[in-house]
């Protein structure tokens, strides 16, 4: 799925002509980022929940040819395998998943870790109805308004698409991925 996404991505990109995708290694990273061994993980502490580790799907930046504005995009590809929420606050699960995320825009690790200002957490999942569920989690994490976006394959998700207004926010408006 997770290959899927990023084809779809390279080659809306290359549609397009104005936005290059940056896979991990093409990123450009602060220096004390680049000497860590895996710099795309990391651990970030969540209010109540104490710390937890982030390990996105893919890491990826969209940069906008001639100016070097990128997003920096972390991608987390829903099969539905993951309950939404768990009773326990240590088990894993997309609700988890959610407030780690929105720890690390509120830490600012995507700018002192990453180099990047512009930031978005993107859910891919497989069909409307848990696309609908993740985006009720998503509008309850605190801090989150913004960052995360949301779509499933079954929405029209398509290199001719999924650069446009497939994605849904938190607030459930349709938007373009590279707003």
């Amino acid at each position: 799925m997770v290959s899927d996404i990023m084809v779809a991505l390279e080659l809306a990109c290359r549609r397009r002509g104005d936005v290059r995708l940056l896979i991990e290694h093409e990123i450009p990273l602060p220096e004390a980022t680049r000497a860590l061994r895996d710099p795309f993980r990391w651990t970030v502490t969540v209010s109540g929940k104490g710390k937890l580790g982030v390990i996105p799907d893919r890491v990826f930046a969209l940069e906008f040819t001639g100016s070097h504005e990128r997003i920096l995009c972390f991608l987390e590809a829903d099969r539905g395998t993951m309950p939404i929420e768990r009773a326990k606050h240590d088990a894993s699960s997309i609700t988890r998943k959610l407030h780690a995320y929105a720890a690390t825009w509120k830490a600012g690790i995507h700018r002192t870790r990453f180099g990047q200002a512009r930031l978005r957490v993107l859910t891919v999942t497989t069909s409307e109805n848990r696309c609908e569920n993740i985006l009720t989690a998503a509008s309850e994490v605190s801090g989150g308004f913004g960052i995360f976006l949301q779509t499933h394959i079954t929405s029209g998700f398509s290199p001719k698409t999924c650069l446009g207004s497939v994605w849904q926010n938190t607030a459930g408006q349709l938007v373009s991925l590279l707003v």
